[in-house]
């Protein structure tokens, strides 16, 4: 062996050292962590760009958006049509002191599952009059496609035929006509996530018609026990 090969060898062995030292050092990331780090990255909270939704034309008047700042994997997903005054004016999606959001806040809390459970409006503002035409759909397709999809619930809880008609708007499969209230219906896809769903009355009809709240409580229930929370 020549000295120009010896020379070449020791070049080529201090390399072969450096690299297995900054191996060592610094070693290649396991696929599992990279894998689950870039499903965080691509579930991160959708709660800024759904709080400066101008999807339609609620927006120029809002005091605010009415959407779950921390959105954690909850089994149960309460969707009701859309917030009152008072709730707009809480810290809350769902506020207590609403006549309205407070029936379902106390329905889940003697279930038991009260922490167990997300808390959303089909449309997140407030309003004044009537529902702009384009409302249901554009918030649908903006807002709560994504907001599901990061809750990752089990079950969907839908209060009235508005929030239904929401979901109808994210899985072409319901058909909101042919469904009966206080009961399961079709489960809903979105996204790679099957969905149970349960159609009941709106919160507003369980305030106007007390009685009615009887036979939510039969349908929950057993949900509810069997939830472990």
């Amino acid at each position: 062996m020549s000295d120009l090969q010896k020379i070449q060898n020791q070049i080529k062995d201090k390399l072969l050292l450096g690299i297995n030292e900054g191996m060592v050092r610094f070693p290649i990331l396991d696929p599992a962590f990279i894998q689950t780090h870039s499903q965080v990255e691509e579930k991160e909270s959708p709660f800024l760009n759904i709080s400066k939704c101008s999807a339609c034309s609620l927006s120029d008047k809002r005091k605010r958006v009415l959407v779950e700042s921390k959105m954690n994997s909850k089994p149960f997903f309460v969707l009701s049509d859309f917030p009152d005054t008072v709730d707009e004016e809480s810290n809350e999606v769902f506020s207590i002191l609403s006549p309205i959001s407070s029936i379902v806040l106390n329905l889940m809390n003697k279930l038991n599952i009260l922490n167990g459970c997300h808390f959303s409006f089909a449309i997140k503002c407030v309003p004044e009059r009537g529902l702009p035409e384009n409302a249901i759909k554009a918030c649908s397709l903006q807002n709560l496609s994504q907001e599901i999809f990061h809750v990752e619930p089990k079950i969907i809880l839908c209060f009235g035929y508005r929030a239904l008609h929401s979901l109808v708007h994210l899985d072409k499969n319901l058909n909101s006509s042919d469904f009966l209230e206080n009961s399961e219906i079709t489960n809903m896809s979105i996204r790679g996530l099957s969905i149970r769903v349960f159609f009941l009355p709106s919160i507003r009809d369980l305030r106007d018609f007390p009685h009615w709240r009887r036979d939510v409580w039969n349908v929950l229930q057993p949900l509810a026990l069997k939830a472990n929370l």
